[in-house]
């Protein structure tokens, strides 16, 4: 490092890290990240690291050609690309973390079908107890408005589905950053937005072809709703069979008989107890 730019240390780089992390907390203090700490310390860590290391190239670059300046543009003080070099490495990757559908440290996206149903709530309980692990990409809550405008408040989904095409009109004004559908092809247009799960918690079977269009997109399929199997439960499978789709039954019944199978010992639990938060995390152990 110092053959490269004498004026760098190793205090100066550790200086920079620390910088970025206080820089980190401040921003969060005020404008609320909706991160936790540890991610941000982490990205901080990454952000000046990466910054630093723009600086060193340019260094380099610099010294190869034997140049004090490079440009005629702010002469003496290393030119105009001196002043963006750890712009130019920072800001990929800082892209490719906004552009990511869950942050490549916020573990698995999910889209949720029935949000505002029991096994909704338990599925949002384990993504808010559990945010390095999981993210909810995008829900569907039929008509209750109030845990709706709750939901996206809390978890900033990117799609949300609702039942009433007039409601899809208010929260499209309320959040215009988020993109809201409505009915049954809403609901398709939910189930198949890109994420690794897709927990349909939806009652009767109009959960049926939104789980039918996931599973011809190869996802996994977290089904607690029992009229899906057993209206369709050969169509189901065979699809999952052909487009390599994984099934995990979270309902109580036929989540039993999916453990029985695959020889899990009895916990001593009622079977309809927290099912989702058993099931959940264990997706991705």
């Amino acid at each position: 490092m110092v053959e490269i730019s004498p004026n760098k240390t190793v205090e100066g780089f550790i200086g920079g890290i620390v910088w970025a992390i206080g820089i980190g907390l401040i921003l969060n203090y005020f404008v609320d990240l909706d991160k936790p700490i540890l991610i941000i310390i982490a990205v901080s860590i990454i952000a000046s690291i990466f910054g630093q290391m723009g600086d060193l190239v340019e260094s380099a670059l610099k010294r190869h050609f034997n140049v004090k300046d490079s440009g005629n543009i702010l002469p003496g003080h290393g030119g105009i690309l001196d002043r963006f070099d750890s712009i130019l490495f920072v800001m990929p990757l800082l892209h490719f973390y906004i552009s990511s559908k869950k942050g490549f440290l916020n573990g698995k996206s999910i889209i949720l079908l029935g949000a505002t149903g029991s096994i909704g709530v338990q599925t949002a309980d384990i993504i808010r107890e559990h945010p390095e692990d999981f993210s909810l990409t995008g829900f569907a809550a039929g008509k209750n408005m109030a845990v709706t405008r709750d939901f996206i408040r809390e978890f900033h989904p990117e799609i949300v589905c609702v039942q009433n095409d007039d409601d899809a009109v208010s929260l499209r004004n309320e959040f215009p950053g988020v993109h809201v559908v409505s009915g049954d092809s809403g609901l398709i247009e939910t189930a198949t937005y890109e994420a690794d799960v897709l927990v349909n918690a939806v009652l009767g079977s109009v959960g049926l072809k939104p789980t039918l269009e996931a599973i011809k997109l190869g996802r996994t399929v977290a089904i607690a709703n029992k009229e899906t199997l057993v209206t369709a439960g050969h169509l189901v499978m065979q699809s999952a069979k052909e487009y390599g789709a994984t099934i995990l039954p979270v309902d109580s019944e036929h989540s039993a008989l999916f453990q029985s199978l695959n020889g899990e010992k009895r916990t001593g639990q009622p079977l309809d107890s927290n099912r989702i938060r058993r099931q959940l995390p264990r997706l991705y152990p």
